[in-house]
């Protein structure tokens, strides 16, 4: 065999992967792709300048979205303080099955809030921190 026989049953066998790899013979896109498909620095153009200041009011809207947050979490747990009251309530009027139920969705709801509660106090203290000590953005 030549070098041409060899070239030509190599390409032959490229062909063959990369139409079983996707349908209509296109290449399949992987990260270890052959070093002939992946295309070379000096083609690529060259990346857009950054600016390295932030945007206008970015501290702000990270001040404001802490304090929202926050706001949030405190109404959160106090929904859920209705909640569990209105449980402490129920049951103490009503033993019945239905209402049993209805205090058992209450509950549900109430560990719900608690839980969007801590959520937003996260969220929030993490942003007021970026809008407090953060330089760079």
């Amino acid at each position: 065999m030549g070098s041409d026989e060899q070239a030509t049953e190599l390409k032959k066998v490229e062909e063959n992967e990369a139409s079983r790899s996707w349908t209509g013979g296109r290449l399949a896109l992987r990260l270890n792709k052959p070093a002939r498909f992946r295309g070379t620095s000096a083609n690529k153009p060259a990346a857009p300048a950054t600016s390295a200041e932030p945007p206008r009011g970015l501290r702000l809207i990270r001040l404001l979205a802490g304090v929202g947050l926050l706001f949030a979490a405190w109404g959160c747990l106090m929904l859920a303080a209705l909640a569990f009251e209105r449980v402490n309530l129920g049951l103490r009027l009503h033993a019945l099955f239905p209402h049993a139920l209805i205090s058992l969705g209450e509950v549900a709801a109430g560990v719900w809030l608690i839980f969007i509660a801590l959520v937003c106090v996260v969220a929030g203290a993490f942003c007021l921190s970026l809008a407090i000590t953060s330089h760079d953005w």
